[in-house]
């Protein structure tokens, strides 16, 4: 211990020799492509993107509806904001995103100094009011919890009734079910249930054998079932982490595909990998421990050298954080015990970089993701530095219909595409993005939660408790919880006791509330969502469920079978546009992009009241 506190005190000094005890600002300044279109930049929650024009914003679209609509146009140059103009001494993006800010504390007028057709005049957009961020953010703060929900409810707009989340690689399905299960709510419990059944019925294994795929698919099932003890999802899960052994490479880490294909060691999915069987031994499942091993060793022994690199490389020294991967580095060794000396030196790394989040290769989207969660590893103080320095960022990244997107960094402003995760967009960001907003909650193990009972090594009624639970006995399971509240004693057990309580009481409210959703799709004509969501409810809670045979007779009519079969066509014409469209690196998918912009919401009420 007094080696490794040692190597922690060096490493935080060494850090701050190499890496400036003073963070300095990297402006937006003209470049000498400041005069062509570049990467979009979200506004905020105004509705408009924009392209950095020097140290100005130049308009490119207004989203019809938005709080901007009929008040900024494409082509205006906004030049400065409040009283404030923007100039090359700082950067525009950091004064735009903390007005906003103010804006939504106060009245929500958000005043602007445009340029239009030659003219400079003053505009005011007004965007939603939702308070600032507490001193505490974001603990305690009602603003963090709004754009939680705001968050959830995007995705659940953009879920498919299959629980899909149309994205390349499938990885805002994965991330989507991780958020709406971070949450803790019971609104949004059957959105993470459909999305963890979705990836637990696709054959990761075959997805062009994706480590991405296999990664972060795994960490929704592992989370998914330690949360929830819902065994539907483990055959899929032992899968996954069984071919995640067989693909290894003999350094520990794994690249892009699985096996590598002479590609070479990929870390930033290979991490992902690791806390997948992490998560998958305390779900009580077989791990390979040759391999769990060889890549935990892989990952951790950069702890005491710099930076986790790209692949199988020497230790980054030039960032203290590399895109994420020392963060993901700090959740996967907090996870082990045994590591945890290791997990303080990343996260205190991490912690120290909180003025580099957006650096990285292809922009900053992994470093944005897992940096928070690990930061509050190092604890309260340095967390505060490190959300504190961003709160420009997370008022700038989020749009008016409550998702968060990445913004270009700075070396990619004027770029002539939209490099990175930017072109992604919401549907694929929002999920890891938010993540932090449910840090309070504590409901995920990669977001701190402790140990799951569902993990537990159990006896008498708390056993007979669990057994009932997960058989979906709920009277059995109510007489065990009884005989287990005056039988134990110790703190431990009366640990799992209270989690087993809660997680039965949520289980038991979000049933009532698919339910009703389910009704209520069914009165908008929506029968093939209402399908969908019966169908994963069926599953979760057995054909004996009283609330299963009460809704059996709704579907077996023959007016909402057909109504259902004549959805999914539309959902299915739907998911092959947006898949189709999510590729728009491709002229085939930049098209499908430009014509979906024209296409009416997903969740249209199409059909005959049922």
């Amino acid at each position: 211990m007094k080696r490794t506190g040692f190597l922690l005190l060096a490493g935080v000094f060494l850090s701050h020799a190499i890496f400036g005890a003073e963070p300095v600002v990297k402006s937006v300044v003209w470049s000498p492509h400041g005069a062509e279109r570049g990467c979009r930049v979200n506004l905020g929650p105004t509705g408009a993107q924009a392209w950095m024009r020097g140290c100005q914003f130049e308009i490119m679209t207004v989203e019809a509806g938005s709080p901007s609509d009929g008040i900024l146009q494409p082509g205006d140059r906004v030049l400065g904001v409040g009283d404030t103009r923007f100039s090359e001494e700082g950067d525009s993006r950091m004064l735009l995103g903390h007005a906003i800010g103010a804006a939504e504390a106060a009245d929500g007028a958000l005043a602007l100094t445009i340029r239009r057709e030659g003219r400079e005049q003053r505009v005011t957009v007004r965007v939603p009011v939702i308070g600032a961020f507490a001193a505490s953010w974001p603990f305690n703060c009602a603003k963090s919890q709004r754009i939680l929900d705001a968050a959830c409810a995007y995705l659940l707009d953009a879920q498919l009734p299959s629980g899909k989340v149309v994205t390349d690689g499938g990885h805002g399905t994965y991330t989507a079910g991780l958020l709406l299960l971070a949450s803790g709510d019971a609104r949004y419990f059957d959105g993470a249930r459909r999305a963890a059944y979705e990836v637990a019925d696709t054959d990761l294994e075959t997805i062009d054998y994706s480590n991405w795929a296999l990664g972060y698919g795994g960490l929704l099932l592992a989370e998914y079932y330690l949360a929830t003890g819902d065994t539907n999802v483990l055959a899929r899960l032992q899968s996954v982490v069984d071919h995640l052994a067989r693909g290894q490479m003999r350094c520990g880490s794994w690249g892009h595909n699985n096996p590598s294909g002479g590609y070479g060691a990929l870390n930033q999915s290979g991490m992902v990998c690791a806390l997948t069987m992490a998560l998958a031994q305390e779900c009580g499942l077989r791990v390979d421990r040759v391999a769990f091993d060889r890549a935990v060793s892989f990952y951790s022994r950069y702890a005491e050298l710099g930076a986790v690199p790209y692949g199988d490389h020497p230790p980054g020294v030039s960032l203290p954080d590399d895109n994420g991967k020392n963060s993901l580095a700090a959740v996967l060794c907090w996870l082990l015990p045994q590591r945890r000396a290791a997990a303080a030196v990343f996260a205190q790394s991490v912690a120290i970089s909180y003025w580099l989040r957006e650096e990285g290769h292809t922009g900053g989207y992994f470093s944005m993701m897992w940096g928070a969660p690990a930061c509050a590893l190092a604890g309260p103080e340095a967390l505060r530095t490190f959300l504190d320095y961003q709160t420009w960022y997370y008022n700038l990244c989020r749009t008016w219909r409550g998702a968060l997107v990445m913004l270009p960094y700075h070396e990619a402003l004027t770029r002539f595409d939209d490099s990175g995760y930017i072109w992604f967009g919401g549907d694929f960001t929002t999920g890891g993005m938010a993540l932090m907003f449910a840090l309070p909650q504590r409901q995920l193990r990669v977001l701190g939660a402790p140990r799951s009972v569902f993990g537990a090594d159990l006896t008498g009624p708390l056993l007979d408790a669990r057994q009932a639970y997960q058989a979906r006995r709920w009277n059995d399971f109510d007489s065990a919880i009884a005989a287990a509240g005056k039988v134990v004693s110790s703190a431990e057990e009366k640990y799992w006791l209270s989690q087993l309580t809660a997680v039965a009481a949520r289980v038991r409210a979000s049933t009532q509330r698919t339910r009703q959703q389910i009704e209520a799709n069914l009165a908008e004509g929506d029968a093939y969502r209402a399908a969908e969501q019966y169908r994963a409810l069926k599953r979760f809670l057995g054909d004996a469920d009283e609330v299963i045979v009460a809704l059996e007779k709704r579907f077996a009519d023959g007016t909402v079978q057909w109504h259902s079969r004549t959805g999914k066509k539309y959902y299915q014409a739907w998911e092959d546009l947006r898949g189709v469209g999510v590729m728009s690196w491709l002229p085939y998918g930049e098209q499908a992009k430009e014509r979906l912009a024209a296409v009416p919401g997903l969740q249209l009420k199409l059909w005959e009241t049922l």
